[in-house]
């Protein structure tokens, strides 16, 4: 999904549960992202995605993320490609493995092959765990488990559950983040009467999932913008920061 269809599905979703989001037609722009044109002044909103961070020397979870989905989709593409049927697929990676550009195809081939080699009948499930497999071909340096199952549907599935802990962010890390936006609050202004930013967490990835430390809600932000929400989209959570008005620069 491109960058601005995933700030419209968010600003969408926020816009259906904040009871006082502005009437109007949200139209897409570019700075800031989006305009609410309508009978009520016109209300300049600024999304942006939160990301938990790598600790010193390691890749980002998203790279991660990214490399693993490539996997799933070649998996996908070449599964099609050599006739096998639909199939419902759960593949889950080994988190203590990285992964690199170069092993996406080689470890999605051998994911066709280790799914050829044990295909069942239709709408019967393999569950095969990488440290009871006694068979070859099982990418065990990258993959934990695999699961499968061919079903009569015209769609298939392949995906990446994944699992893990869910870091805390404190106050200081939306602050930061307001900074960063509150630099372009002059020329937001420019093209609406009012500025909202909308801190997103998406919460349907492992570099996405977070919570908001139990001080946030009282805290006191310093912003250049008239109003600033965090929206938990998976959750479909939104808490309205309190905060008070920093003086341009």
């Amino acid at each position: 999904m491109a960058s601005k269809e995933r700030e419209r599905l968010f600003l969408e979703g926020f816009s259906r549960r904040y009871l006082n989001f502005p009437g109007g037609e949200i139209v897409g722009f570019e700075a800031p992202d989006f305009l609410v044109r309508g009978e009520d002044p016109v209300t300049g909103i600024e999304v942006t995605e939160l990301f938990v961070q790598p600790d010193p020397g390691e890749r980002a979870m998203k790279e991660q993320e990214t490399l693993r989905r490539q996997v799933v989709d070649a998996a996908q593409m070449l599964a099609e490609g050599c006739g096998l049927p639909a199939l419902q697929v759960r593949v889950y990676f080994n988190h203590l493995t990285r992964l690199a550009k170069r092993d996406v195809i080689p470890l999605a081939e051998s994911l066709v092959s280790l799914i050829s080699a044990n295909l069942p009948p239709e709408n019967e499930a393999v569950e095969i765990d990488g440290n009871r497999y006694d068979g070859d071909g099982f990418p065990e340096d990258h993959v934990a488990a695999l699961m499968f199952m061919p079903v009569s549907v015209v769609r298939a599935h392949w995906h990446d559950p994944y699992g893990g802990f869910t870091a805390t962010f404190g106050p200081k890390v939306f602050q930061d983040r307001i900074d960063q936006k509150g630099a372009k609050v002059s020329e937001y202004r420019k093209h609406c009467d009012r500025i909202w930013l909308l801190l997103v967490c998406d919460g349907w990835s492992a570099s996405s999932l977070f919570e908001a430390d139990s001080s946030v809600s009282s805290h006191t932000f310093q912003s250049r913008f008239d109003s600033t929400f965090l929206y938990f989209h998976a959750e479909r959570q939104i808490i309205e920061f309190r905060q008070a008005a920093r003086p341009p620069a």
